[in-house]
């Protein structure tokens, strides 16, 4: 990354002779105001906290060009700078400051870059009652060995088969504000690596975003290939469910015809109530996903 993608353009800049320094300050919204002169720096103007402007030397300011390597500019900020100078052409093009970089850092801890764990990948599971999406969650939590992973129940129905998820933890969301229930305990569960969030229940009953990554439908063997391909929007995996209950041709056949529709899906056939026929592929499938932080 360069100097000229972190830093804020079109600087203010004056002479040693402007006037009314504090009202340029003010009117355009800055604490620190390059003082240049014959293509060169000559000092930086700042406002102080406690009211006066200050004037300090150009060894206060870090100067770099416009290509330079963005780490080097936020070392110097680190290290004591007062500000970064940024050139390009002989001209000022760009300013960073103290205030630039704790707004990086902030942007950069809200995405989870940069913690020693990284930041959990979420997966909602959401299928019609009944699809078995909580079996097949309590059954993959089981298998899950190499990954820190939780669950989110949202599925009032099976509420209470939380305390028996295999392998994982699991919190019932409130039932108040569906939508806010989730979010608050995927907030809850951060530390985990993937957290799996069981949304089945009522298809029209939508709770609208919770902060999902990826988001999985399950959908009865039987039922798929009366499934509507507008449910599949937004979709990044689909699950056919008690798969033992229909022919293996039948059912890959019509997986087969929804990967058509929609290159890119990841399907899986899984008989998770039964003999866990089918689980492996997509247990490895929720592990890359944890591991590379993308679908």
């Amino acid at each position: 990354m360069r100097v000229r993608d972190i830093m804020s353009g079109r600087p203010i800049v004056v002479g040693e002779r402007s006037g009314d320094v504090r009202r340029l300050m003010e009117t355009g919204h800055v604490q620190h105001l390059p003082v240049v002169e014959d293509g060169r720096l000559v000092g930086v103007w700042i406002a102080t906290g406690d009211g006066p402007l200050v004037m300090l030397a150009p060894d206060r300011v870090h100067q770099v060009d416009a290509t330079s390597d963005a780490a080097g500019a936020l070392d110097a900020l680190i290290g004591g700078a007062e500000a970064v100078l940024v050139w390009d052409e002989g001209r000022p093009a760009g300013v960073l400051t103290r205030s630039d970089l704790r707004a990086l850092v902030r942007a950069a801890l809200d995405r989870g870059l940069g913690l020693r764990h990284p930041r959990a990948i979420v997966v909602r599971v959401s299928g019609p009652a009944g699809c078995g999406a909580t079996t097949l969650l309590r059954r993959t939590l089981g298998l899950l060995d190499r990954v820190d992973a939780a669950v989110v129940q949202g599925n009032a129905a099976a509420a209470a088969e939380v305390a028996s998820l295999a392998a994982g933890r699991g919190l019932d969301a409130p039932e108040i504000d569906r939508r806010i229930g989730l979010r608050a305990a995927i907030d809850r569960l951060a530390d985990a690596q993937l957290i799996l969030v069981d949304d089945s229940g009522d298809p029209d009953a939508s709770v609208g975003d919770v902060g999902e990554d990826l988001r999985v439908l399950a959908i009865p063997a039987a039922g798929l290939a009366a499934l509507p391909p507008a449910r599949l929007e937004g979709a990044a995996a689909l699950v056919a469910t008690r798969a033992d209950e229909v022919g293996e041709m039948e059912t890959e056949h019509a997986l087969r015809a929804l990967r058509a529709g929609r290159p890119g899906l990841h399907t899986f056939a899984v008989a998770a109530a039964r003999d866990d026929r089918g689980l492996e592929a997509w247990v490895r499938w929720l592990e890359a996903c944890a591991f590379e932080g993308r679908g």
